[in-house]
């Protein structure tokens, strides 16, 4: 999949035709069905990752055996609502005073150039951000964050009246542009003055066009990090870094999770790896118990973020 092709461009893709559409086909969906599958693959979920000899666990399996029960087979739509009122009281329990606690953030990582032409990233910014304007419109308490300035200015050059809702949603507070850097920047081969100039102008277009001037640095996917970034980013107003994908680094473990990055000068930068281990979380109990388990900082502090979503595709948060 990563070997090149000439079907890209389209001065070098030839004429031939590649597909043939054969068959639609064209679901409705059974909404009540639909919500007592997401109780059950939550609650199927945290069985997996509980002790066998667990209170909350033998509760969670006799919930779900009563649940079986007391459905009817033959009309699963129509019962899917008694269903649901079975597993509510075990759903709705809380976890220990202790617990770790996660914060949510909803967002779609979509690489600005990979697998595809430019002018398809263009189309997957246009579908995600469409996706969630609408996901905003049904839920007013949904939150999305999306990185990027040059792929808002994609959208307020090809989709400018997308961009005008997208310019809506982030004025009340719904749509959150972060990073404040014109690409999702690798750190490592470029020089400090190609760096700086992502904050320059990543941070003046978002001011410009949202009257947001971003305080944090998001950068979920780079491969690593220049030791003279904390010094740039101090001096382009940022308080906060967030980042994740050197968690998979086979050789070097990386000991903390939330810590103060100290680069060459001595600057100092609040910074947080998601102990999730992943920046497209699908908020499963899997994620959720690895996030836990693995948080480095246990005993000090008790929060982790965990970014959800999907990315590349131009798809949006799941379940919403």
């Amino acid at each position: 999949m990563f070997l090149p092709t000439p079907y890209g461009d389209k001065a070098t893709a030839g004429e031939a035709r590649l597909y043939r559409l054969a068959q639609l086909e064209v679901g409705l969906l059974d909404l009540p069905v639909w919500e007592l599958k997401q109780d059950i693959e939550a609650l199927v979920g945290l069985l997996g990752e509980l002790s066998p000899s667990s209170q909350r666990r033998a509760e969670i399996l006799r919930a779900l055996d009563r649940m079986v029960d007391t459905m009817e087979p033959d009309d699963v739509s129509g019962t899917a609502a008694v269903g649901r009122s079975v597993l509510a009281p075990v759903l709705g329990k809380p976890a220990s005073a202790s617990a770790h606690h996660v914060r949510a953030v909803g967002h779609a990582h979509i690489d600005s150039a990979w697998l595809w032409p430019t002018r398809e990233t263009v189309r997957k910014v246009a579908r995600t951000f469409s996706n969630v304007c609408d996901l905003i419109d049904e839920n007013p308490d949904f939150v999305f964050a999306a990185s990027s300035a040059q792929q808002y200015a994609w959208l307020k050059q090809s989709y400018p009246g997308l961009f005008e809702r997208v310019k809506e949603k982030v004025a009340a507070g719904n749509f959150v542009p972060v990073g404040g850097m014109w690409v999702e920047s690798d750190t490592n081969l470029p020089g400090g003055e190609a760096l700086a100039r992502q904050f320059v102008a990543g941070k003046s277009f978002f001011l410009r066009e949202f009257g947001v001037d971003c305080e944090e640095v998001w950068l979920p996917d780079s491969f690593g990090y220049s030791a003279a970034l904390p010094q740039i980013m101090e001096a382009a107003g940022a308080r906060w870094f967030l980042t994740q994908k050197i968690s998979w680094n086979e050789t070097n473990t990386m000991p903390h999770h939330t810590f103060r990055w100290e680069g060459i000068d001595g600057s100092r930068i609040f910074s947080h790896f998601p102990p999730v281990d992943t920046y497209n979380s699908d908020l499963g109990a899997a994620d959720l118990a690895r996030a836990e388990r693995q948080y480095a900082e246990k005993g000090i502090g008790t929060t982790s973020m965990v970014p959800f979503g999907h990315g590349d595709g131009g798809e949006v948060p799941p379940g919403k």
